[in-house]
């Protein structure tokens, strides 16, 4: 019964025929993901100076990508990003556009101050960065006036959007119950 089974299953996947069903299988994306796992270690059986091929060993993380089928936290986390990518890249550009704008408003108002902390734009990303996210390592930090109400403006903006993509996303609402009666806090409400 089982074997009839996957005898119909592969037939609707088209991997019944002797040749070509193994060549769409190896073709698939599961068996590409496995082949790059395996190919770097094979790499040094050739005798070639073939160095700069170690590299590849790093494709052997594509292993990771497998773990998704057999945990359904990481199903739903797939899921999830796969559907709220719109919403996720808006919050990423306007993260980039913040990150950009007060990284050039505090190199104008600190590079006198600091020209050896706040050299150039690009350098003061970083501290835009770790401001933003709220980590604020504190190798970095606004010395005059303007910079410290900017700095301290640019870290509320980095709090306040992590939630903003919560909050604009179409249709947002808390997570809804399929059956409210079944919940622990409503059997003792009824009871009541």
């Amino acid at each position: 019964m089982i074997i009839k089974h996957l005898r119909r299953q592969l037939r609707k996947l088209g991997y019944s025929r002797p040749v070509l069903g193994r060549l769409r299988a190896a073709a698939s994306p599961m068996m590409l993901i496995d082949l790059l796992a395996i190919l770097p270690f094979y790499l040094p059986f050739i005798d070639a100076d073939l160095r700069f091929l170690r590299s590849l060993r790093l494709l052997r993380i594509f292993r990771l990508a497998k773990i998704a089928r057999y945990s359904n936290a990481l199903q739903t986390l797939g899921r999830v990003l796969g559907n709220h990518k719109v919403e996720l890249a808006a919050t990423g550009f306007v993260m980039l556009i913040l990150l950009i704008l007060s990284s050039t408003l505090m190199y104008y108002a600190e590079n006198d101050a600091q020209p050896q902390a706040f050299s150039s734009v690009p350098a003061s990303m970083w501290w835009a960065v770790a401001t933003m996210t709220t980590v604020g390592y504190g190798d970095m930090c606004p010395v005059t006036p303007l910079g410290k109400v900017l700095g301290s403006f640019i870290a509320i903006l980095g709090i306040g959007c992590s939630p903003s993509q919560q909050a604009f996303s179409p249709g947002a609402s808390p997570p809804k119950c399929a059956n409210a009666a079944s919940l622990p806090s409503a059997r003792i409400a009824a009871k009541n």
